[in-house]
């Protein structure tokens, strides 16, 4: 039997940039809807600044949902959340979920070399010792991030997009990389289409990508989709697209769950010189002002996946399974 209802739940959206998601999120539920109000004190050793944080009203015995997407000023975003949960929790809130739709602290979890921390396992631990009770993550950059946590529920966006996938009349795939193979192979047996391996490198540790060819696949007179978790520079995409385009692709179209779209971007996937991509992901990460022109221009696509936090918070509160959420799912 639940301990909680609906009735108890208060969704808080930490910054004016969560209001969005938050917002889908109450809807769905249902449940009430706060803005945190937020004051910045300058601090010029910390270069943080501290902030204050106060709750519009008493959330006294609530079970409190607190959304933010951690992107952007990581650190101070980081910081920020850990006051709000401290907050909640010094407010007597009963219990307090940590959403954050799309994670920055899961890029660094590769765990490829010796002495490399687990961003995301350090965030949860934060979360929880501020007073959190668990955190929910959507699609982490590594799919073993899940069993790195204590109180953690991971789920992903890939059936919703997978649905808008079936749309669009993809004939072939290409694998942006050996690590998104599962992601890759997953959609196209859920597409009925065959796939191709490109041959990715980095430079470094820069954002310089060199795809020598891709293998395993025609994709003349072909439309095409890449299919991976996040895109933020579009390095990666771009030199697949032109690999594709030379091997005689129709077109190409790129799918994410995240779209971080930093530095670059707009410059490798819609310069006027080159050749065009279509870009399509979710709401995950809140679209800057200075690239709403891409949604209107219709060069992006967003898909608004709010509903889907809404019903898996729903879930969680309710003490109901969350496996349709959850990446091992077989059916769509």
């Amino acid at each position: 039997m639940a301990l909680f209802g609906l009735e108890d739940v208060v969704v808080l959206a930490v910054t004016r940039d969560d209001r969005e998601m938050a917002a889908g999120i109450a809807a769905t539920m249902p449940a009430k809807l706060l803005n945190l109000n937020v004051t910045w004190f300058g601090d010029q050793e910390a270069e943080l600044g501290c902030p204050e944080v106060r709750f519009p009203e008493s959330i006294r015995g609530k079970y409190v949902v607190v959304v933010s997407t951690v992107a952007g000023d990581v650190c101070k975003k980081t910081l920020l959340l850990q006051c709000a949960v401290r907050a909640a929790h010094d407010s007597h809130a009963e219990r307090i979920l940590v959403v954050t739709p799309y994670n920055a602290w899961s890029r660094s979890d590769k765990k490829d070399k010796g002495g490399i921390s687990y961003g995301f396992k350090l965030f949860a631990d934060m979360m929880i010792g501020a007073g959190a009770y668990s955190v929910l993550v959507c699609d982490p950059h590594n799919d073993s991030t899940s069993g790195m946590l204590p109180r953690a529920d991971v789920i992903t966006a890939k059936y919703v997009l997978a649905q808008v996938a079936r749309g669009l009349g993809i004939d072939s795939m290409a694998m942006t990389d050996v690590g998104g193979r599962k992601r890759t192979e997953w959609m196209a047996d859920t597409l009925g289409v065959s796939y191709g391996l490109a041959g990715k490198s980095r430079k470094g540790r820069k954002d310089q990508v060199y795809v020598s060819g891709i293998l395993g696949e025609d994709f003349a007179g072909k439309h095409v989709l890449m299919f991976d978790d996040e895109i933020a520079t579009g390095g990666t995409i771009r030199e697949e697209a032109d690999v594709l385009f030379s091997l005689g692709a129709k077109s190409v179209t790129a799918m994410c769950t995240h779209l971080v779209l930093r530095g670059n971007v707009v410059e490798n996937l819609w310069g006027e010189d080159k050749l065009p991509v279509r870009v399509i992901g979710t709401n995950t990460v809140p679209l800057p002002q200075d690239k709403e022109w891409l949604v209107r221009e219709g060069r992006l696509e967003i898909i608004d996946v709010s509903s889907m936090f809404g019903e898996v918070v729903r879930n969680i509160v309710l003490d109901i399974s969350l496996n349709e959420f959850h990446n091992f799912r077989d059916d769509i």
